[in-house]
């Protein structure tokens, strides 16, 4: 009788088990769109014993962000067989949040998805001036790459972080007798390369960088900020010092150790001038800190050197208002920043823009 029993139980169970889905199998499907576009996304199984009833976003389509999670809600159903209370869950290209029967024949199931896009390559490339190649910023991007190329030769790579930096000063890298032409493409976002995939490469060659003598230093350059130095690659090498002229900007090389000045004042042969990060030299208005400067823009040989610091009284053309440059009398002030609000010593008065009220 006891074996009897056993087998009648030992039978139920396994037809139990047989009829119960144990696990279930949920993949998210992507359809690649065009570059720009948000990939489309569906719902599947592969399974012939329960299907997808049907299934819902919790974001509409249109408004889905890269990199931003969207949840799906799906609806399993089976004819035949039941649902076990847990089955296991086969997450395919999206993360579980949880797992619910509604019913023996019916499971609802959550999942996170995070939708996906292929950057566009970035348009209307063009110079703004002789060496500032820009372009226009491409949406969802998270930087670009720049690729070199000498007379068609590979050059270098440049990377530009950020996706609002969408110009390249390449000044620096036109310093020989050659012709540049340039590649460039979008990038991910850093960290997030698995769901914003790299524009295409496109090219840039229907205008050219050419190198012009008569406003180029023969060499090149080496480190960047304020370890950056400019070699001369004629015969032996060796770093200049001093002031050059590089590709149309004026440069100054510390003479202890051949480094650019940058991202300041420097005081030479009496003057103050001011440059950038690039080590380039300043012109015309400029703010540091609260104050404003101004930097001369002359080159006819006016009594001051072309980009040094102007003092006292300004008139920057002939139908400009007067402005007046500290000095060295004003001691609230730095030395050569405008004077803004206040009176000067000898009585003229200047508004909140520096102009003088006549």
């Amino acid at each position: 009788m006891t074996l009897v029993m056993i087998l009648l139980l030992m039978f139920y169970t396994t037809t139990f088990a047989d009829t119960n889905i144990s696990s279930v199998s949920i993949s998210v499907v992507e359809l690649k769109d065009d570059p720009g576009t948000v990939w489309p996304a569906s719902v599947t199984t592969n399974s012939t014993d329960y299907e997808v009833e049907d299934y819902k976003w919790s974001t509409d389509y249109e408004l889905w962000e890269p990199g931003k999670k969207v949840t799906v809600k799906i609806t399993l159903v089976s004819e035949e067989l039941s649902f076990a209370k847990e089955p296991y869950l086969y997450a395919n290209n999206c993360e579980k949040v949880s797992v619910t029967r509604d019913g023996s024949k019916k499971l609802i199931v959550k999942l996170n998805y995070i939708p996906r896009v292929e950057l566009r390559t970035p348009n209307d490339i063009h110079y703004e001036d002789d060496y500032l190649l820009a372009w226009e910023k491409v949406e969802y991007a998270g930087g670009y790459e720049v690729q070199l190329y000498k007379d068609g030769d590979y050059y270098r790579t440049i990377t530009l972080s950020g996706r609002a930096t969408t110009e390249i000063d390449l000044s620096e890298y036109a310093t020989d007798d050659y012709l540049i032409t340039t590649r460039i493409r979008a990038v991910a976002p850093s960290g997030k390369s698995s769901y914003t995939l790299h524009s295409e490469w496109v090219d840039f060659d229907t205008e050219r960088i050419s190198v012009d003598g008569a406003s180029t230093t023969t060499g090149r350059f080496s480190g960047t900020g304020e370890t950056k130095r400019f070699y001369d690659e004629d015969g032996v090498e060796q770093y200049k010092i001093g002031w050059q002229m590089i590709n149309g900007y004026w440069y100054h090389f510390h003479f202890d150790n051949g480094y650019a000045k940058t991202n300041g004042w420097l005081n030479s042969g009496d003057y103050w001038y001011l440059f950038d990060e690039n080590g380039h030299m300043l012109t015309g208005w400029q703010q540091q800190e609260k104050n404003w400067y101004y930097l001369n823009i002359d080159t006819s040989g006016s009594a001051l050197p072309f980009g040094a610091m102007q003092t006292g009284w300004l008139r920057t053309g002939p139908a400009s208002p007067y402005y007046f440059l500290n000095d060295g009398n004003i001691n609230t002030l730095p030395f050569g920043a405008m004077l803004c609000d206040m009176t000067t010593l000898d009585g003229y008065r200047l508004d909140s823009n520096g102009v003088w009220q006549e």
